[in-house]
């Protein structure tokens, strides 16, 4: 299927597409190739394109040129973006995809297939409102999901993320790796991996804990995981701050090597530690 562009100031999805010949396109259809090379009009018609797909589109991109928004809170983009399976976008694969490279806000749902990988490149924003992204990945600009959606699996190499309460229960996702950039995540994981940046953790209830936090670098703010805890911690590197805890927490096992910074224990809500173990006999107890 040929790559499509959306018409030059259109404000529609629907019968605004065109090949690099000029000729009409079908836009919307299962793998698809659609690109949005630029222009400063905002898509506000067309953004219901969920009966145009049976599997997903094989991908949609935002030029980095294009300063528009695509729909709104309440009327976003519906699209699958997917192969029928789901797998982490490499460019050896046919993994659907939607990137995001614009100024503007992208307000996108996925649909029944959900959107196999998200990607956040540019200065913009995405709002995830509702679906599922399998794979989130944020390079710049800023990452938003709602609680009806569910983020499965999300990389921040950059940039600003905030991944809200799943309703209603505070499910898990399965994997958060932070690089750089500040996250905020207030559902748990299964696993996370912190290289760098800032994460701030606020479960302050959640139906599962989150079993392995691994600490490299970076920053980890621990606000809250009331009810379901931390179940390991391996602190490698970096700075582990509980100090400001507001949710009482529990982390079953932390394992602190030589180097892992501890700000100090919480003067408010307590931090209860159930197996502490030291990595290196040269660092004291906390």
């Amino acid at each position: 299927m040929a790559i499509e562009y959306l018409n030059d100031g259109a404000t529609s999805f629907t019968g605004t597409w065109k090949d690099a010949a000029g000729v009409a396109g079908s836009g919307f259809a299962n793998t698809a190739e659609l690109i949005v090379p630029g222009g400063g009009a905002s898509i506000t018609a067309g953004l219901d394109q969920s009966a145009s797909t049976s599997t997903g589109i094989r991908y949609l991109i935002l030029a980095e040129s294009f300063s528009g928004n695509v729909g709104d809170a309440s009327s976003p983009l519906i699209t699958e973006a997917s192969d029928g399976s789901a797998a982490e976008w490499r460019s050896d694969n046919t993994e659907g995809r939607v990137e995001h490279n614009g100024t503007g806000t992208l307000f996108i749902k996925g649909d029944t297939n959900g959107l196999d990988n998200l990607l956040q490149n540019g200065a913009g924003r995405i709002l995830l409102t509702d679906g599922t992204a399998t794979y989130v990945r944020v390079q710049r600009g800023t990452f938003q999901c709602t609680g009806a959606a569910t983020v499965t699996n999300c990389t921040v190499l950059g940039g600003t993320a905030n991944i809200v309460a799943k309703s209603p229960t505070n499910s898990a996702g399965t994997l958060l790796n932070v690089y750089n950039g500040s996250v905020t995540v207030a559902r748990p994981f299964t696993t996370i991996n912190v290289y760098g940046g800032t994460i701030t953790i606020n479960v302050t209830v959640a139906s599962a804990a989150t079993t392995t936090i691994n600490q490299f670098g970076g920053t980890v703010v621990l606000l809250a995981h009331g009810n379901n805890g931390i179940t390991t911690y391996n602190h490698n590197g970096g700075l582990f701050d509980p100090s400001r805890l507001r949710v009482d927490t529990t982390i079953t096992t932390y394992v602190r090597f030589f180097g892992a910074q501890f700000t100090a224990r919480p003067n408010g809500a307590p931090l209860t530690i159930t197996n502490t173990y030291r990595r290196d006999p040269n660092i004291g107890p906390i």
